[in-house]
Parts: structure tokens; C-alpha cells; sequence
């Protein structure tokens, strides 16, 4: 894998810290890549960031631009300056394995009908709770619209995976245009699963390619809705996007809304009126309920969505595992600018 070949896509807002935390752990483990920093932070946060580039342009190839919008319509912006075949993103506060990444790009090299290869994301605990692991499954069926079913029943997100950058800025394009992506996150992050399925197989190797932060600065993808009326809305627009793009599949019109409707049945059944208060919060307790049981599946076939993790996950990248583990331990919070004077001072 090589710089031309892959860009890692790190969006980020007003945290120069995780930022530099995640630049010398690829230091410490390279990955032979282009990074992309999409910047929306405001102006003392970016000049911060702009230091953190500025000092590594040395040892990575770093396009910094800044772009004025929420993180999906951030990211569907950078995606139009990318021009590498693959893309991953990568959180500012997480961590991309390399040898897992590699591993990601080579089985796209000669599988073209794949849209997306990932593996185990871990998530990572503070303070004192062991990690976990998040494993989704292979969808690898011929028909498309079996692939859509299953990622319904069994979702997993495919956000983070390493994807052919053409296929992803399609994906943005459609997600963007069809949902108002500032208001929430929820309904983006479906979309992009399904459409995700859409555009070809998933693969997902047993092995840890992403580990993943809990902490207090984490936005929730669930919706911040203020109005009843604004969710339904919010809906709405999710199963009108979803069931253009299944008519594009070759689906009549009346099949994919009988789909869509089959799927995400559940949300209309609600009964939210704007004056409807309890339905309101019933809405928001579907949202949260339905969210947490997507980090508990258990599929047919017997893959555990949610387990701990176990020594062969990190397999052959042990010490690329043990500095990303290392790093969020002792800087749970990133490496701060008065961090990085003493460690010069010193």
C-alpha cells in the first residue's frame, strides 16, 4: 500500500489534542498513506490544528482544509478533493491499525465487487473497563436488495471501513442531498449503511482494524430533535431517499416503498402528532432503544455484535494494539499544548 493507493480522512472540530495524539501514534506505527485533515473547528482551535500539520508535514503527506459545515456535510466536502482509489475515516480521537488497513486494501485490489472491506472495531473504556469488541459479518450475496435486508435486520455500521473513494462520495452525495445531515446523525448513519450494501459486498476480517474512544466529548448519533413534528420530518425524508435509491436497484416504485415501509415500519406506527408529547418521548425512546440494540446483535449465523475481545484479534499487529492502547490510557483526554512545550523544554 502506498500514498497514492489510500487517504485516511480525519475530520475534527475543536480538539487540537486528540488530534496530536493521533499523529504520534502513527509515528510511532506508520501507515503508508495520504492523511486528509477536514478541519470545522473555530479559530483558535484550527490554528492549534494548522501547528499539529505544520510539525508533521515532515514525516506524513497532510492536506489540511477548513470547511464551514456539521461532520457529514464536512465530510461529503473533503471527499470532492480526495483522489486516491481508497478511502478510510478516521476519528481525531481514535485509532486506524495499520497492518489491518493494508489488509483492507489488498482484498479490494482484487475484489472488485466489493464496496467496503473493514474488520473488529474495539471500543475503548475510561477509566478502568476493559475494551470490547464490535464485529458486523459479511454480506456477500449476489442480489443487492438481499444484502439491504440484511443489514436492516442486523445492522452494523460500515462508516469507518476502508471503501473505493468513488462509491463513498456517491454514497455522501445521496445521504446529503436527501437528509438533513445538521440536525442529526441517526438517520445519515442508516443511510449509509444500506447504501453501503447497495453498492456491492461487504467483507469483514476477524481481526482489529479500528479502535474506538468512549468519553464525554463524543457526539451521539442518536437525534436531537426539538419538535415532534421535526423528527417525523426527519423520517420522512430517511424513507423517501431509501426508496428512490431501491427503485434505482430496478425496484418498482410501489416495492421499495412496500420495503422501506416493511423495514422501518415501526417508526410511523408511533403515532407522532405535533401536539403529541408522549409520542415524542416514545419516538425518542424507539431512537435510543434501537441504537443500543444495534451494539448488541447476535446474527444467525452466530457472530457476536458485542463480545470482550481476545488475543487473536489483535494477531500479528500486537504492537501496533499495544501503543494505541498505551496512548489513550495515559492520555485519555489527548496530548495538550502545554504537554508538548514541556516535552520540548525537556
Amino acid at each position: 500500500m502506498s500514498h497514492d493507493q489510500l487517504t485516511c480522512l480525519i475530520p475534527t472540530y475543536n480538539r487540537p489534542a486528540f488530534l496530536r495524539r493521533l499523529f504520534q501514534f502513527y509515528e510511532q506505527c506508520p501507515l503508508p498513506c495520504s492523511f486528509f485533515v477536514a478541519d470545522s473547528s473555530r479559530p483558535d482551535a484550527a490554528a492549534e490544528n494548522l501547528d499539529v500539520i505544520h510539525r508533521m508535514r515532515g514525516s506524513f503527506n497532510i492536506t489540511y482544509r477548513h470547511f464551514d459545515a456539521d461532520v457529514v456535510n464536512k465530510i461529503h466536502q473533503a471527499l470532492q478533493q480526495i483522489d486516491t482509489p481508497y478511502v478510510v475515516l478516521c476519528a481525531d480521537d481514535d485509532c486506524l491499525l495499520p497492518p489491518a488497513l493494508e489488509h483492507c486494501v489488498e482484498f479490494l485490489e482484487t475484489h472488485s465487487d466489493y464496496s467496503v472491506a473493514q474488520g473488529i472495531m474495539a471500543i475503548v473504556n475510561h477509566p478502568g473497563k476493559p475494551p470490547y469488541a464490535t464485529a458486523g459479518y459479511s454480506l456477500v450475496d449476489d442480489d443487492p436488495i438481499a444484502r439491504c435486508r440484511k443489514m436492516f435486520r442486523f445492522n452494523f455500521s460500515t462508516f469507518y471501513g476502508v471503501y473505493r473513494t468513488a462509491t463513498l462520495r456517491d454514497n455522501f452525495q445521496i445521504t446529503t442531498t436527501g437528509l438533513d445531515c445538521a440536525y442529526s446523525h441517526f438517520f445519515p448513519e442508516l443511510m449509509l449503511s444500506q447504501l453501503s450494501v447497495m453498492r456491492g459486498r461487504v467483507k469483514v476480517f476477524p481481526e482489529i482494524f479500528y479502535l474506538h474512544e468512549e468519553h464525554d466529548s463524543n457526539f451521539s448519533v442518536t437525534p436531537k430533535v426539538s419538535d415532534p413534528s421535526r423528527a417525523v420530518e426527519m423520517e420522512q425524508q430517511f424513507r423517501k431517499t431509501l426508496s428512490s435509491q431501491l427503485e434505482q436497484l430496478g425496484v418498482s416504485r410501489i416495492q421499495a416503498e412496500h420495503l422501506v415501509q416493511k423495514w422501518y415500519g415501526l417508526l410511523p406506527g408511533l403515532g407522532l402528532k405535533q401536539s403529541d408529547h408522549h409520542a415524542f418521548r416514545r419516538f425518542r425512546r424507539f431512537l435510543n432503544r434501537t441504537w443500543r440494540q444495534v451494539l448488541n446483535l447476535v446474527v444467525r449465523d452466530g457472530t457476536i455484535y458485542r463480545r470482550s475481545l481476545r488475543a487473536a484479534d489483535w494477531s500479528g499487529q500486537e504492537a501496533e494494539w499495544q501503543e494505541a492502547i498505551r496512548l489513550m490510557t495515559t492520555a485519555p483526554k489527548g496530548i495538550s499544548l502545554s504537554e508538548v512545550a514541556e516535552k520540548r523544554a525537556a
